[in-house]
């Protein structure tokens, strides 16, 4: 008698099994986990006069905790410290330059007023960090950076300041580096070509609302055969080359409807003028 084994049916029972353990396996160590202590520890801080204060509710499994109080010797990179923004706030309010207003004062700021808006620690250079860090060197002076609001100048601006050292500030530079300017201004450009011309088109919004208009013409020059007789209709440019005078004009229209929508325009009107030409006789 023959008798047939199906190989490809016990090869399914095999792999049934293998991963029937598997489960089994898994669904154990599932348990254990579950069954483990899961004791944790609060989530506290600790504020600068040693009081441990428990944070809303968080734990975490490790009892780590948060060490707020201040470095007495704050390093190159250490935020500024409660004693260093009150001596600068001090500063920033009796410098004649910047002329910060006081706390008493806040409740009456306007758009008019000078307000530090942002103070952070302004970092210095790496260079120097490294050779203190390193080599054994100086510790860098710690500086801040300032940006004021300074409604109270004509036309208001934001400026940037650069303050120190600290915590006992002595002077305030403002901001100034030859690849930016100080305050800035928004701005933006476009450039239409029309034929020979490129014109750049730029719109600047000031910081006191005042959007301004630039224009500048570039490209190539369509000039003429320069000839002496028309010495007074443009400018030699060449020996055999004149760029003829001529004007450029632009209509802009900008309706923001600010202070309701009635609108105001001027118009100027073109109109040739009879002339006689110098070679028609």
């Amino acid at each position: 008698m023959t008798s047939f084994t199906n190989k490809p049916g016990r090869a399914w029972q095999v792999s049934t099994g293998i991963l029937l353990v598997v489960c089994i396996g898994l669904l154990i160590a599932l348990i254990v986990v579950a069954s483990e202590d899961k004791t944790t520890t609060k989530l506290v801080t600790v504020t600068s006069d040693g009081q441990e204060v428990a944070e809303c509710g968080e734990s975490n499994p490790n009892g780590n905790s948060i060490d707020l109080r201040e470095p007495s010797s704050p390093g190159p990179f250490h935020d500024l410290t409660e004693e260093e923004m009150k001596k600068l706030r001090t500063f920033l309010q009796n410098d004649p330059r910047i002329r910060a207003n006081t706390f008493e004062e806040i409740a009456t700021l306007n758009t008019k007023s000078s307000y530090a808006y942002m103070v952070d620690l302004w970092v210095p250079p790496k260079s120097e960090v490294l050779d203190f860090l390193d080599s054994g060197g100086p510790q860098p002076a710690r500086q801040a950076r300032v940006m004021m609001f300074r409604g109270d100048k004509s036309p208001p601006v934001v400026e940037e300041w650069i303050c120190g050292p600290l915590p006992d500030v002595t002077n305030c530079d403002l901001m100034n580096f030859t690849n930016r300017r100080n305050p800035v201004e928004f701005e933006s450009r476009t450039i239409l070509v029309v034929g020979n011309y490129d014109y750049v088109i730029d719109f600047i919004f000031h910081q006191n609302g005042v959007i301004e208009t630039r224009l500048m013409s570039t490209g190539y020059i369509q000039g003429n055969v320069f000839r002496a007789v028309e010495r007074q209709y443009g400018f030699r440019l060449e020996e055999t080359l004149t760029a003829n005078l001529h004007h450029h004009m632009f209509h802009l229209k900008v309706d923001l409807d600010v202070s309701g929508t009635s609108n105001r325009y001027e118009t100027l009107n073109v109109e040739p003028m009879a002339t006689k030409i110098c070679w028609v006789r």
